[in-house]
């Protein structure tokens, strides 16, 4: 990870994905349009049996100075 970048690791447990439903739903819009488009950053998601993880790298001057 590099310096001018902010990482966050999200992780859900205790709901069971069975990988049927392939829909974007509306976290994942979300995540797309504010971590993606508005703040320049990139997202990972991986779905697995165990639950859904999300990997976000947000470059630092896109939320200095932000309140």
């Amino acid at each position: 990870m590099r310096d001018d970048y902010i990482q966050i690791d999200w992780i859900e447990t205790g709901r069971v994905l069975d990988g049927t439903n392939r829909r974007e739903g509306f976290g994942i819009r979300l995540i797309k349009s504010t971590v993606e488009r508005e703040m320049k950053g990139r997202s990972h998601m991986l779905f697995s049996p165990e639950g859904f993880e999300c990997m976000i790298e947000l470059p630092r001057a896109s939320i200095e100075g932000r309140s």
